[in-house]
């Protein structure tokens, strides 16, 4: 299952069944000023109103209706809340077959932190789920996970049995949970759902469909095919069963479970009857619905299915078309699968500018795709960092609303003026300071978890290298005769100009000292011999860093001997040691 998919869900599984209803302003208002645990129960039967006669001319005159009260009252920050989720989904149910409707999160986040003053949980809970929706639709997928599930704690809490929308948003959250690669936290929110319990037997059940489809995804993820091909298999009935058999949508469904199945079997088995035909026509379905992800993902499974036959020719074909089609997003991982089998295909050929081509191919989209894996990590610690800071700030505010109320109260009975002059004096004083530790303490917290990624980046990049070395010695090892193939891997090198640039920007970020050390202790170093040092530094042995350069072992060797010179290290002191103290 593809994340371009799983957008496609939402559309439809956030409709809702319209029914006939006339409310008005007076109605809205009542509902918005409730404060009670029906609060949400109300507001949602608005939503549903508005979604029922959205097409009619009555919504328009309710929301100049809405505008003119709340131009000429001031209401409550409930009322204020509550009409702003209302006119803003207004916006989204307009704009739902282009989604390019883009709220203003910057102005939605003031308006929570009004709601959050307060003191209202199940609003508030509300308001979160809220703008994780619209932060979503702007592709701020962090941002928006974060803010569902602190909205669905505080729902929890509070007992679901008061959200009328609880399935849609347990299902939002494993979605966005499913798209980070976190299997295991999807399937623990996606078997929260219980649309079964509330299907109707004479409608289409899509949501189970969509439901089943992707926890079975995340279980083919986490290698458990068994339990993948369960649901799978469970998805069979809702499409035979469904009410309408003659659109495109549910033929493609059909196809795509029927190869699903299929492609379960043979990545636990290494085989399976019909495969090949079971996966054209998904293939062919994916493509016709424009999802190519989908198609690359079947085409390199068959790729793999004729290699198993020793159909080398059948299955570079098959490769280079999902190689063809992946292009960016999830795309990154079905290219880098792609090019890493045709590197293998072209080594047993004996082609040694394909396998270069190829091995090159797989290095770029494999350092993308982990490059996007990791950005995302960082965009959720910078998320929970903002919240927290947020959450500073909100606490400020309230402590600065109590002081005024104090200072106000001190007015009224102070005396002398010069007293009432130095309580505000001290209390300005005293709010700058916790204003510059607050912001000492957030920038500190945020370097520490740039460096922290950094870090990962240079564990990952280690790992990378130790991965290519080994690629490349078993495919040396693979040629069946050296003396008439030679084929000289260290002229390749694995590192390009621009893996060295962010090599050198993580490995900065990471250890912040040891470049300024270095040319503390040997000024004029040339970069060649600063690059040296920092694999030396990372327990790099000669034939890693041989394979880096792009240079051979004896090289490496040479150019260590002259560093140990410059740098005036003693025979009896190991470099590595003495790098790593640096």
């Amino acid at each position: 299952m593809q994340n371009h998919f799983l957008l496609v869900l939402l559309l439809f599984l956030f409709r809702v069944d319209g029914y006939a209803q006339s409310l008005t302003l007076n109605d809205c208002i009542e509902a918005w000023k409730d404060d009670s645990r029906q609060q949400s129960i109300k507001a949602y039967t608005l939503y549903r109103d508005l979604e029922n006669n959205l097409d009619s001319g009555k919504y328009s005159r309710l929301n100049k209706n809405i505008t003119d009260y709340l131009a000429d009252h001031k209401p409550s920050t409930r009322v204020q809340a509550r009409a702003y989720m209302y006119r803003v989904l207004y916006q989204m149910l307009l704009d739902d077959n282009n989604h390019s409707f883009r709220l203003n999160l910057t102005e939605a986040k003031k308006l929570m932190l009004q709601v959050q003053q307060l003191g209202d949980e199940q609003l508030l809970s509300e308001f979160y789920a809220f703008y994780a929706e619209n932060c979503s639709r702007a592709s701020n997928i962090e941002e928006g996970l974060f803010y569902n599930i602190k909205a669905l704690q505080i729902q929890e809490s509070i007992g679901m049995q008061y959200f009328p929308n609880r399935n849609e948003q347990y299902l939002s959250t494993a979605v966005a949970l499913y798209k980070t690669g976190d299997y295991q936290q999807s399937l623990f929110y996606s078997k929260k759902c219980d649309y079964r319990s509330v299907a109707d037997k004479n409608k289409p059940r899509n949501a189970e469909i969509y439901l089943y489809n992707m926890i079975a995804g995340a279980y083919e993820r986490l290698g458990q095919y068994d339990t993948a091909r369960h649901y799978y298999q469970e998805i069979v009935p809702l499409l035979n069963n469904h009410s309408d058999q003659n659109t495109q949508w549910l033929r493609f469904w059909k196809d795509l479970t029927q190869a699903d199945i299929a492609k379960t079997w043979f990545l636990q088995n290494g085989s399976y009857p019909g495969l090949e035909n079971s996966l054209l026509k998904a293939i062919a379905a994916a493509r016709e619905y424009k999802l190519p992800d989908n198609a690359a993902t079947l085409l390199n499974i068959l790729g793999r299915a004729a290699l198993k036959k020793k159909n080398n020719i059948q299955a570079s074909q098959w490769f280079r078309t999902a190689l063809n089609l992946s292009s960016s997003g999830t795309g990154l991982e079905n290219a880098a699968h792609a090019s890493y089998y045709l590197a293998a295909i072209y080594q047993g050929l004996n082609n040694a500018d394909s396998v270069a081509h190829y091995l090159i191919s797989y290095n770029h989209f494999k350092g993308q795709y982990d490059s996007l894996i990791n950005q995302s990590r960082l965009s959720s610690a910078q998320v929970k960092l903002d919240f927290e800071y947020l959450q500073t700030a909100y606490q400020q505010s309230t402590e600065e609303i109590k002081k005024q109320k104090y200072i106000r109260n001190s007015i009224l009975i102070a005396i002398v003026a010069l007293s009432l002059i130095s309580v505000l004096l001290y209390n300005r004083s005293l709010q700058n300071q916790k204003f510059k530790l607050a912001t000492s303490e957030y920038n500190r917290r945020l370097a520490e978890q740039n460096e922290k990624a950094a870090k990962q980046q240079i564990d990952q990049f280690k790992e990378r290298i130790i991965e290519k070395d080994r690629l490349i010695h078993s495919l040396k090892q693979a040629q069946p005769d050296e003396n008439d193939n030679e084929f000289n891997f260290h002229q390749y090198t694995i590192l390009t100009d621009d893996d060295w640039v962010q090599f050198k920007k993580d490995f900065s970020t990471a250890y912040p000292q040891f470049f300024t050390l270095l040319d503390h202790r040997a000024p004029d170093l040339s970069p060649g011999m600063a690059r040296l040092c920092a694999l030396i530094s990372l327990k790099f042995d000669n034939k890693q860093i041989a394979g880096c350069l792009g240079i051979s072992e004896s090289s490496v060797a040479r150019s260590k001997r002259r560093l140990r010179q410059r740098l005036h290290i003693e025979a009896s002191q190991s470099m590595e040691d003495y790098l790593a103290d640096l």
